[in-house]
């Protein structure tokens, strides 16, 4: 085994030191030896140690002492290296929506060629690292050929170098190769280990060129995504290699096409069967690869092939500019695409006119233009927005009707809740216009590099927009990502909780309109569900004066009583279909007995009963039931006559006020009358008795022995077809304003404003996300599951299907819940990874144009400070 003196930390003073003659010839067994030894990410910083202190005034034993510290850091490696290639993305957009560039122009003029490895002070993406560590050879030449002329290597302890293990390959076999090796590659790899393994067999693979091509390293680097299953990678590696294909000037040979076509069966094949996954990621995704793989091989037999509709997808999924033909066009853009075409136009030659130089002054005034388009047009207010609170839901809706690049300082003025922390925030350029802007420099670069040479921008301009594009991701420490969409999230839960009450409250007021007064109606069961209501005003009196003997109170009934009519009556009572009465009938005395008088007269007597009245229950005064209710106590109901006749009456009324005349059983000697004269008169009031046994017999109700009449069963169809057409009718008026919320109608009811404020509230929450925290939006696979899943947290569209499927209301918000509590972790949980990394592509295109390499003074070597994710979950 081959050991960097890491392992074995050896003084300077032991003599026992590293090889001091190696040079650029043995750039390729170092750059072996490191990747061997060492992990990806910490084979690219030490590489980038190497560079920083050959670049250095450090002596050698300065240098020694800063490798072996750089040798003792933990440094990760990286997992999801995917990226937006903004380059090729500026690219295809130049092409389709500016008149002066066209496909073969872009491709006559951009450059492809080497940058300069990064200093230590400058951070990498990942995607930047892998391509950095499979070119390791490139870098290790420049390296050593400048310590060689420095006198020295054996500083960085090297004792003995590996022998080559491949004979370095030709790079025209490169890209052919590559996907020979790939394609049948992880079907090889045994399930336990399968990433270090991988990793193992890509770094042996890796030596066998010298240096990679872009195109090659997306292959390499989309086999390990679809080791790793990070689909959201692995799609985006895709979509650069369709972006590659598409501007290359190269066509691919026919070793390279049909290899190419293998690796696309094979992918489709993939892809497919991780449908489930994909869609739950990003319900758009599937079908825009899909269409991905049908339009590559178009390329082989057409390399003019141009698919604005498909570009135009990428469009939306990379920067979020849904509408790209009304943003290109807007009044806003006037002069900047004026300024545009005219220096595109400048710089066209049109055969068979030689072609002549563009003119000093104009090339100075285009250079100016873009210049101008990067520093200051892409901060205009009506491109950028401004760092203001918006007043309303109505304004932020206004505003969200934009697209995102164009509110990109509107949005953190909305989240941010401490004026103080406000202040801190400098204006954000349009990133959509500043990358235009880059990358239009970057072209006139290539297009005149004499004239760039001769006239190049000023220094300062050039720190400017470097700054500026550094910058544009980066916020003040009051503004973490974490903690922002934390709280976006809990603004939205809650806004969802207001919504959900609205919809109650709608329901309550359309019963309350109509349905009968104090109806308890629940529209989200059937019809056989018990109601406790009691219809308004309703008072029990009697059915008849000639059967109430006498009585004549007025009773108010409970829902039990109520519970004596068949359950689809009360049901079609508060559908206003009829309706309920109930009054009492046949007040009569029962169980009666005569009782001697105090007055020992045989011929008067007190009778006494149980008082029963019957309650007759009534639906559009058709008697439904008849329940008998009775007294269980006694009561001495009447003084009268004593004889049978008057006790076989039930009711006494007849002849209470008769007059008695009885016989004194001895006489008075005709002194006084033989006889005695009594009234017949009612000892209780009736009323008196109804009154104080009516809740006991409320109570008592035993609705399985009621007498049921009629229940009216005809009165079913009609109470079912009634209940489900208000059920229906209140439903879709909800619908309806879940599906056609816009700021005109909000206060027509308070549902209206609540669906609007909580459409809008979920519009800003994946605006911001997506616009200021997009490698959050492209990398973190839960949280783009809650955004742009077909599981997404609900949305408009989620409204608009449950509408179409006819989901019942109340699942629809107990769907809602869940979808919250599902997601909710994403936003709670996660720790975020750095946002700074979406420009890379596009600034580095700028830098290797208009940088130069300087000589620094190296640093001590400090540990990395990229932040990692503590699960890989996050980005599968």
């Amino acid at each position: 085994m081959f050991l960097l003196m890491s392992s074995v930390i050896v003084s300077a003073q032991s003599g026992n030191q590293g090889r001091s003659d190696l040079n650029a010839e043995d750039a390729e067994a170092v750059a072996q030896l490191i990747k061997s030894q060492y992990g990806m990410g910490k084979a690219v910083y030490l590489t980038r140690i190497a560079e920083q202190l050959s670049l250095s005034f450090a002596s050698q034993d300065q240098m020694h002492t800063h490798w072996q510290q750089a040798l003792q850091e933990a440094v990760p490696s990286p997992h999801n290296m995917s990226q937006i290639n903004t380059h090729a993305l500026m690219a295809q957009i130049l092409i389709r929506y500016s008149n002066g560039m066209t496909l073969n122009r872009w491709r006559q003029v951009d450059l492809g060629t080497f940058k300069s490895l990064p200093h230590l002070n400058e951070r990498l993406s990942n995607s930047q690292k892998f391509y950095v560590w499979l070119n390791l050879n490139h870098y290790w030449q420049t390296i050593l050929k400048r310590l060689a002329s420095q006198g020295s290597t054996a500083w960085l302890g090297i004792t003995e170098l590996p022998k080559a293990k491949h004979k370095i390959l030709n790079a025209e076999s490169q890209l052919h190769k590559t996907l020979d090796f790939v394609v049948p590659l992880n079907a090889k790899i045994p399930p336990s280990d399968q990433d270090h393994t991988l990793v193992d067999k890509i770094t042996d693979f890796s030596h066998r060129w010298s240096s990679w091509t872009p195109l090659s390293a997306v292959f390499l680097r989309m086999s390990l995504h679809q080791n790793r299953k990070i689909w959201l990678a692995w799609a985006y590696d895709w979509i650069e290699v369709y972006q590659r294909i598409e501007l290359s000037p190269h066509l691919l040979t026919a070793e390279e096409q049909q290899a190419l076509q293998k690796a696309i069966l094979a992918s489709q094949s993939l892809w497919s069967s991780q449908q489930a996954i994909i869609e739950a990621r990003d319900k758009n995704l599937f079908l825009l690869l899909q269409r991905i793989f049908e339009q590559l091989p178009a390329k082989f037999k057409n390399p003019d092939h141009f698919d604005a509709q498909l570009n135009n997808q990428i469009l939306a999924l990379a920067i979020g500019l849904n509408d790209p033909d009304n943003y290109f066009t807007q009044p806003l853009r006037t002069h900047i695409q004026k300024n545009l075409e005219v220096c595109l136009n400048l710089s066209t030659h049109i055969p068979p006119n030689p072609e002549q130089p563009i003119a000093d002054h104009q090339f100075e005034s285009c250079l100016q233009d873009f210049i101008d388009w990067a520093q200051i047009h892409a901060f205009d207010t009506g491109m950028a927005g401004q760092l203001t609170v918006l007043d309303s839901p109505v304004s932020m809706a206004r505003v969200l009707d934009m697209a995102d690049p164009q509110i990109i300082n509107y949005l953190p003025a909305q989240a941010v809740e401490d004026q103080r922390c406000l202040d801190q925030f400098s204006l954000k350029p349009n990133p959509l216009e500043w990358l235009l802007a880059v990358e239009s420099l970057n072209w006139l670069h290539d297009r005149w590099p004499g004239l760039m040479a001769e006239k190049p921008p000023t220094q300062a301009d050039i720190e400017s927009i470097l700054k500026t594009g550094s910058d544009l991701y980066q916020y003040p420490d009051c503004f973490q990502p974490d903690s922002v969409l934390r709280s976006q999230f809990t603004r939205l839960e809650q806004k969802w909780t207001t919504l959900k009450q609205a919809i109650r409250l709608y329901i309550k007021e359309y019963r309350d309109t109509h349905m009968a007064t104090g109806s308890d109606i629940d529209f989200f069961q059937n019809t056989d569900q018990l109601t406790d209501a009691v219809p308004d005003n309703l008072v029990i009196s009697a059915c008849d004066v000639n059967t109430a003997c006498g009585a004549n109170i007025k009773l108010k009934p409970d829902n039990k009583i109520l519970q004596l009519f068949p359950n689809h009556l009360k049901i079609a009572q508060q559908l206003k279909l009829g309706d309920l009465s109930i009054c009492y009938d046949n007040v009569n005395w029962q169980e009666r007995q005569s009782l001697p008088t105090q007055l020992n007269n045989k011929k008067i007597a007190n009778y006494e009963g149980q008082l029963q009245i019957t309650l007759v229950g009534k639906f559009k005064d058709h008697i439904v039931f008849e329940q008998a209710l009775e007294t269980s106590q006694r009561y001495i109901y009447l003084f009268a006559e004593n004889n049978p006749t008057v006790l076989d009456m039930d009711c006494p009324l007849p002849v209470i006020g008769q007059q008695i005349t009885t016989s004194l059983d001895r006489g008075t000697f005709g002194l006084l009358p033989n006889r005695l004269t009594f009234l017949a008169a009612q000892k209780v009031d009736v009323n008196n008795i109804i009154k104080h046994h009516w809740p006991q017999w409320q109570n008592s109700i035993n609705v399985s022995q009621v007498h049921i009449v009629d229940p009216m069963d005809s009165v079913k169809p009609l109470v079912n077809e009634t209940f489900i057409l208000h059920a229906n009718t209140v439903q879709q008026q909800i619908y309806r304003k879940l599906t056609t919320s816009n700021p005109a109608r909000i206060y027509d009811s308070a549902l209206s404003n609540a669906v609007f404020e909580y459409l809008t509230e979920n519009r800003r929450l994946k605006a911001t996300v997506e616009t200021l925290f997009p490698s959050t939006y492209h990398k973190n696979a839960p949280i783009r599951s809650a955004l742009t899943g077909d599981q997404a947290i609900l949305n408009l569209a989620f409204f608009k299907h449950a509408y179409e499927t006819q989901l019942n209301l109340m699942d629809m918000m107990t769907r809602g819940d869940a979808l919250i509590e599902q997601h909710k972790p994403a936003w709670f949980n996660q720790q975020r990874r750095a946002d700074d990394d979406f420009l890379q592509p596009s600034l580095v295109q700028f830098e290797k144009r208009f940088t130069r390499p300087e000589i620094v003074r190296p640093e001590t070597p400090k540990a990395s400070t990229e932040v990692v994710p503590t699960s890989a979950a996050n980005d599968n």
